[in-house]
């Protein structure tokens, strides 16, 4: 093992280089404090939402992370269900009109093993003769299996397969299980019901009117074709295909209705498409206020009261033939229900909003949001009593802290403000996005953005629901705290956070399994450790990494951070290690590499810091890359 003195007098000079970040959101006119704020703009994109996909982590999170007793997030229990609860238990029936007649039966044990059986009263690949097919597998989730290697015989006659041989096309298949319209989908391209089961269908009730209309459309019957959809097919925007409107108008009686395009988002989750029913004749009455809303939706009045719409969700699906020449068939509607928000991310996610009865909220007016932001922000001015115009639920992670609430970093109080609406109000939510900036002495500007909503009757701020935007910058950089101000760091997107709020830690995540992590001071190992003493020091910190069984360690080398010299290691992990790891499993642990960067703290608020870059070890050289400007940006305020 390198001497740790020697490689700290080898130490190299290190600058942090700034960060270039675009802001996603368009400029508008600013208002200085005590004025009104402008009249809401019309020229927000109405496709503006959260954006909900990332491509790669990385997560700094503290080092208490590191040993049993951390605080970290404690992974999410996906154990199936198995034995006679599983979904798949049963026989189903194949939808795919080939001339046959293929059933599926599943038997799940106990421990989650799965038994298949596919029969086939004439298979394509057999020349028409009769097949069997037969695996075991285990269920992945309650609504995956997968069977690895499946064997595949004909009854009668030879095999007749042209391309690839059938073991490699038939290798690792997957059945993936749709529980709202309780169907069953396999990576070849099939669909399966459950043998006699009522299905309630429109147009057609069962599979062998499915079969019979794909017959008569493939005839070229005019009375059938209007069945067919390419665009549905090839999974696009499914809101004017004409099964809808039919069973809409000839099944549902509604004489006028609209998509449900709320709040940037129209009401397609999953395999479900939401309509709102319109009073025939007459205009929404908020229409005013709902400016950046669809024309369609400002035209279209609710039909309950002033506020309120019949809602109906409507499932389509191909249960014969996919794809474009395949017929579409309605397999399950419903008329939603009201139902009220019960917590604030599902006024900010629109698509939260699916699976209701579609309510309108009356925005607050110019008047009241006035009031509602010259408050908070005079309070931050005045440096007390802005946390009673904020909205937050402590269970929920996704909503931080707002931080640099009455001071810079470097503890300039502020001074005056600026107010900035940016879009709102949204359809139907009322939700209302802002910006505001606070000057301090000085010249430093702190930029943060809220949304505005009321919840169970309260008017409020809600700070920390973005991903791909930064939601606070201090002259134009992003700012990440802990240790009460004393540490800082600069994070963009598509890097989030992933950790609960700590004064000591914070974990970011841009990928499934590549993070970065900052933090302080680890709390001691567990018990039955041999070391179970927590380190001293940064020195200390590594030697224990590296001689605790279960980690397999590089040497160190000396680093600069924060214009400090610290060490840098590499930690492999398996699950032998007394250590603790955020809480993921032992699997995960064995295909996981860690860059370790560890420092001695200046202050007296800890003793040691450390930043962690975790990723699978074939990935992290490219994650370290993408880490590099969070670890370079690190500043040590400590007094």
């Amino acid at each position: 093992m390198p001497d740790l003195s020697t490689q700290l007098r080898e130490y190299f000079e290190a600058t942090a280089s700034p960060i270039e970040v675009e802001q996603v959101i368009s400029d508008d006119v600013w208002v200085p404090a005590r004025q009104t704020p402008p009249k809401r703009s019309t020229t927000a994109e109405w496709t503006y939402g959260v954006a909900a996909t990332v491509a790669v982590s990385v997560i700094i999170f503290g080092v208490a992370l590191l040993l049993p007793g951390g605080n970290g997030n404690e992974v999410a229990d996906t154990t199936p269900s198995t034995g006679s609860e599983s979904s798949f238990q049963g026989t189903w029936v194949s939808t795919d009109a080939n001339g046959g007649s293929p059933t599926a039966t599943f038997q799940v044990s106990i421990d989650g093993v799965v038994e298949m059986v596919v029969l086939d009263d004439s298979a394509s690949v057999c020349s028409g003769a009769p097949s069997t097919m037969t695996g075991t597998g285990r269920l992945e989730t309650d609504t995956v299996v997968v069977i690895p290697e499946p064997t595949f015989a004909c009854d009668d006659g030879p095999q007749a397969l042209s391309g690839p041989p059938l073991h490699e096309q038939l290798q690792n298949l997957t059945f993936t299980h749709d529980p709202e319209t309780d169907v069953i989908l396999d990576n070849l391209g099939g669909s399966w019901i459950r043998d006699g089961a009522e299905t309630g269908w429109w147009p057609q009730s069962n599979l062998e009117e499915v079969r019979e209309a794909q017959k008569r459309v493939d005839a070229g019957d005019p009375d059938y074709i209007w069945q067919l959809d390419t665009t549905l097919a090839a999974d696009g925007d499914p809101w004017g295909a004409e099964i809808f409107a039919r069973f809409i108008e000839d099944e549902l009686g509604w004489e006028a209705w609209e998509a449900a395009a709320f709040d940037g988002w129209l009401g397609g989750g999953g395999s479900q498409v939401l309509f709102i029913r319109c009073a025939p004749g007459e205009t929404n009455p908020l229409s005013p206020v709902y400016s950046e809303a669809p024309p369609e939706i400002r035209r279209c009045a609710p039909t309950i009261d002033e506020l309120s719409y019949e809602t109906v969700g409507i499932s389509v699906s191909q249960p014969g033939l996919r794809g474009p020449s395949g017929i579409w068939v309605v397999t399950r509607w419903e008329t939603l229900q009201p139902k009220s928000p019960e917590a604030l991310w599902e006024l900010l996610s629109p698509d939260l909003l699916a699976g209701r009865q579609v309510e309108q909220v009356v925005p607050p007016s110019d008047t009241e949001l006035a009031a509602l932001l010259e408050g908070f922000l005079q309070a931050r001015v005045d440096g007390t009593g802005a946390e009673q115009y904020l909205l937050h639920e402590p269970e929920e992670w996704i909503f931080e802290d707002v931080p640099l609430l009455y001071v810079t970093t470097s503890g300039a109080p502020f001074e005056r403000f600026e107010i900035r609406q940016v879009q709102g109000p949204r359809w139907p939510t009322g939700r209302i996005l802002v910006r505001v900036r606070l000057f301090a002495e000085g010249g430093t500007v702190v930029e943060q953005l809220f949304h505005v909503v009321r919840s169970d009757g309260h008017l409020g701020l809600v700070y920390g629901y973005f991903d791909d935007v930064l939601q606070s910058t201090e002259n134009g950089q992003s700012v990440n705290i802990i240790l009460d101000g004393e540490v800082t760091f600069a994070t963009a997107p598509p890097w989030r956070r992933s950790s609960e709020p700590s004064d000591t830690y914070i974990r970011f995540q841009a990928g499934r399994e590549e993070f970065v992590a900052i933090g302080t001071d680890p709390p001691p190992a567990a018990t039955d450790c041999e070391n179970p003493s927590a380190p001293a020091n940064a020195d200390a910190l590594a030697l224990s990494i590296m001689a605790t069984a279960g980690f397999v360690a590089t040497g160190t080398v000396a680093v600069r951070m924060a214009g400090l010299v610290g060490l840098q290691g590499e930690v492999d992990v398996n699950h032998n290690s007394c250590w603790g790891y955020m809480g993921f499993g032992p699997d995960q642990l064995e295909r996981w590499r860690t860059r370790l960067y560890m420092l001695d703290y200046p202050g007296d608020s800890a003793q040691i810091l450390i930043i962690a870059v975790i990723a699978p070890a074939i990935d992290l050289e490219r994650v370290i890359e993408k880490a590099t400007p969070i670890v370079e940006s690190l500043e040590i305020h400590a007094p």
